[in-house]
């Protein structure tokens, strides 16, 4: 059994926002430093209680205190990725595959897209791994950051089943 296997996944609630919050903007910071601060914590932690976990599929991993978390969706056209954020002293455990598994359990055989930064070079290979393709390049006019970014996709029927370490 790997480490992904054994990570407790769970749906988020809005008492979660806070740890999530707590989360969003470490690992936002580890992982793309050049965007700065982009919301306050305040700001992050009342978008997660009064739109994203009312309004998205959102699991949290890792046990009380969640340790990372994920939002997602069924959107025209297949499933999306929207938020996938792992606390950068929990990333590289299984948190980030555990709780990914589990967009992509839903999805089933539709496609399931994401976007990710650019200049993220982590996550585009976290997402490599894990049978991901480029689907489009983007010049930042898609996002609030204009950061360069990559869509990503994953078609199940041309990708074996599961995941790779």
């Amino acid at each position: 059994m790997d480490a992904a296997a054994r990570i407790a996944v769970r749906p988020a609630t809005p008492d979660d926002a806070p740890d999530l919050a707590r989360i969003n903007r470490p690992a936002r910071a580890a992982a793309m430093p050049w965007l700065g601060e982009v919301r306050s914590e305040a700001e992050v932690e009342a978008w997660l209680r009064g739109y994203l976990i009312p309004r998205q599929g959102v699991l949290c991993a890792g046990g009380e205190p969640p340790l990372g978390y994920i939002s997602f969706g069924e959107e025209e056209g297949g499933w999306s990725v929207h938020d996938l954020y792992i606390d950068p002293q929990a990333q590289g455990r299984g948190h980030g595959t555990a709780l990914l598994r589990c967009a992509m359990e839903a999805a089933g055989d539709a496609p399931l897209r994401l976007r990710c930064f650019a200049r993220n070079q982590a996550a585009r290979g976290f997402y490599g791994r894990h049978g991901f393709a480029v689907e489009a390049e983007g010049d930042g006019t898609q996002n609030e950051e204009g950061e360069p970014d990559i869509l990503y996709v994953r078609r199940p029927s041309e990708h074996m089943r599961g995941t790779q370490q």
